[in-house]
């Protein structure tokens, strides 16, 4: 007769026995970064200690891959220690905005600040053409295109290349995962990279460009604020 286990979700854990004195060390841990030698993959796992029979091993927990693993009994791995660190965040702060990705040459300087921005070609209330400067915010950047928001910046609006003619269509449109920061007293997003998540909070990568760092404040609810709030 056959014999199989049935897999019915993504989450599985992975033992590995380690010595007394490492289990002090990763006792301290609440997730680890691990590398899978069989095809150079990354995950971090939620981790525990467990002592039994006088013995010490690491249990890590993950979310996903399950499937790519499900056939081997013996994994070989390397805990990467050194790229644990991370900020923790509660899932609740979470939220995803959408942005207008536009071609880099179109992203300029002006305002009363010299702050980024485009040339936003428009038509006014009294049907007249107007190119003026609307500021933008940028959240993230490719090679060739950033991410940008702005108030007064709609789909299907035109914006202008500095010194030329060349028209730009806002059409294309990406959403970033972030948190609202209110170190200034309002809501402001900014974008996180996710490295490790469970169904209770979230580790985001530190010295992301346009994103958080330590000691910042965010809100712990994005659900329960708008962007540009301001915070009492």
């Amino acid at each position: 007769e056959p014999a199989y286990k049935l897999i019915t979700n993504e989450i599985w854990t992975l033992v590995i026995p380690v010595s007394q004195n490492l289990a002090n060390d990763l006792a301290k841990e609440s997730n680890i970064k691990v590398k899978f030698k069989k095809d150079n993959s990354t995950a971090w796992g939620a981790s525990r200690v467990i002592n039994q029979d006088d013995s010490w091993y690491l249990a890590l927990t993950f979310q996903n891959s399950a499937i790519r693993f499900a056939a081997d009994r013996y994994i070989e791995v390397e805990l990467m220690l050194s790229d644990t660190n991370g900020l923790k965040i509660p899932n609740t702060a979470l939220t995803e905005k959408e942005f207008f990705l536009i071609p880099k040459e179109f992203l300029t300087k002006g305002g009363n600040n010299d702050s980024n921005g485009v040339m936003h070609r428009y038509k006014n209330k009294d049907g007249k053409t107007v190119t003026e400067f609307t500021s933008a915010t940028v959240a993230e950047e490719t090679e060739d295109m950033y991410y940008i928001t702005g108030n007064g910046l709609n789909k299907g609006d035109i914006i202008i290349k500095t010194d030329s003619n060349e028209k730009y269509t806002l059409s294309e449109t990406a959403a970033l995962q972030g948190v609202y920061n209110v170190n200034r007293g309002y809501a402001i997003f900014r974008k996180v990279e996710i490295l490790f998540q469970n169904k209770e909070y979230t580790i985001i990568d530190t010295g992301t460009n346009y994103g958080v760092s330590l000691y910042d404040h965010i809100a712990l609810d994005s659900s329960a604020i708008t962007e540009h709030e301001i915070i009492r």
